[in-house]
């Protein structure tokens, strides 16, 4: 494992829905959630279609139980989980460049700080950015512009999970432990104003204005907020010769599909098995690995069209009147 970088910077919290729970499942690491370090979702709150509020319980799921994680910390465990079971880790490794090695069994690969690796297949998990998928010509498309600021702040009420549809967007709380939260406002990129401190006041000159949010919980005026991408896109194609995208690298989904986690995990599964299979000679395995990213790709355009739909209070909304456009193709 190459990493770009070793500064573990604020990670936003993130949901880890039963499905995502199955895949840690599956590689034998389910026994990272402990509620000492993440905290159980049994239910919630959510506003959306209408003006009221509409409780959300979680406790019969017969999926099993969600999770609130504390990212750096579950980051941080699987990759010691990966150590343990042998993998080697470089941080600070930037990748430069790749050449296809002669004989097309794989990659000669360069990176800032490192010099020069080689390997017989290459894993782009670069997020977004899709370093190495890009460096192979292929193109990330975008389907909209959705962006996130987010912010620490207190519980001032008891909940888990909170969501409100607003006029320019929607907003989402999530409980975590010690009594903290973390809060998202989120909509589309042109619709924030550029700059630290306009975008903080514009974030609390928003919270203002919600109903659910405001009232469980405390956001000081003085903390920072931070801006994280939250467009779905889609790489052209996740695989090639001898590479592989995974999770967001191949992937990114709107966070209201829950897909985010679900994907990452799910992919980097299916694609170690898929990349096994390949180097003993069975191509067909990598490929059924790229149609799995695209029909998942496919299931969460659907998924968002049919969320977005529900909400038709404000039709002069811009942000609104966009996504009708989704509900109508």
């Amino acid at each position: 494992m190459l990493n770009r970088s070793s500064a573990r910077g604020r990670k936003v919290g993130e949901v880890l829905t039963p499905t995502a729970v199955a895949q840690l499942r599956a590689v034998g690491q389910v026994q990272l959630l402990t509620p000492g370090k993440h905290l159980p979702v049994v239910g919630g709150v959510s506003s959306w279609g209408r003006a009221g509020i509409v409780d959300r319980e979680f406790s019969f799921d017969p999926r099993g139980t969600s999770w609130h994680l504390n990212r750096s910390i579950f980051d941080n465990d699987l990759l010691v989980a990966a150590l343990t079971r042998g993998a080697k880790h470089h941080a600070g490794a930037r990748f430069r460049r790749a050449q296809a090695l002669m004989n097309g069994r794989g990659w000669k690969v360069e990176f800032d700080n490192l010099g020069e690796v080689t390997s017989s297949f290459v894993v782009d998990a670069t997020g977004r950015a899709s370093s190495f998928a890009r460096h192979q010509g292929m193109r990330r498309r975008r389907h909209d512009r959705l962006i996130a600021l987010t912010a620490s702040a207190q519980l001032t009420s008891e909940f888990e999970f909170a969501i409100e549809a607003v006029a320019s967007g929607w907003w989402y709380a999530a409980a975590l432990l010690a009594g903290r939260a973390i809060v998202a406002y989120l909509t589309d990129a042109d619709m924030i104003p550029a700059g630290s401190e306009p975008q903080r006041n514009f974030f609390h000159d928003k919270l203002d204005e919600t109903t659910h949010i405001k009232s469980r919980v405390s956001v000081d005026p003085k903390v920072r907020t931070q801006t994280v991408a939250a467009q779905t896109e889609a790489i052209d194609a996740p695989i090639g010769s001898c590479w592989a995208a995974v999770g967001d690298a191949a992937a990114s989904f709107d966070p209201l599909s829950s897909f985010g986690l679900t994907n990452a995990l799910e992919s980097g599964r299916l694609a170690g098995l898929a990349i096994d299979a390949t180097l003993a000679g069975e191509r067909g395995f990598i490929e059924a690995y790229g149609r799995h990213v695209r029909r998942r790709t496919e299931d969460s355009d659907i998924l968002r069209s049919a969320y977005y739909g529900m909400e038709a209070r404000w039709p002069r909304s811009p942000f609104w009147d966009r996504r009708r456009g989704w509900t109508s193709r």
